[in-house]
């Protein structure tokens, strides 16, 4: 076995893990919504988006380059991030589309972003 077998091994291992992790704590948030993760307003009301979701949101915004584009292709929207203003820009979709709500939902009150709107 080489050097390269062996880090794939490792990071095919340590993928494995992250994926039991990130479920495993999902099921603590969903159950107690005390986490890092727990929506502000406690409520209730409303879909919450899970540790997955936010996880999974956070690396996508992380992999692109200032001012990335994001395309959504469950509803065909844009969305261009400036991540040192934390900003995020919806130039093309319907805001009240359920997805565009969604993501809305995950950058403004677990992200920390400001949205705007292009009509």
């Amino acid at each position: 076995m080489n050097n390269r077998d062996e880090y794939e091994d490792d990071l095919r291992e340590q993928c494995k893990w992250d994926e039991f992790r990130a479920r495993q704590l999902d099921r603590e948030d969903r159950a107690n919504q005390t986490g890092d993760y727990a929506p502000k307003d406690a409520e209730g009301k409303g879909w919450t988006p899970s540790y997955s979701d936010i996880e999974w949101t956070k690396q996508l915004i992380n992999s692109l380059k200032e001012g990335g584009t994001w395309l959504v292709p469950a509803n065909k929207s844009i969305w261009t991030f400036r991540q040192e203003a934390k900003e995020a820009h919806l130039t093309s979709g319907d805001a009240n589309e359920e997805t565009n709500s969604r993501i809305k939902t995950i950058l403004q009150e677990y992200l920390g972003y400001n949205i705007l709107v292009s009509q």
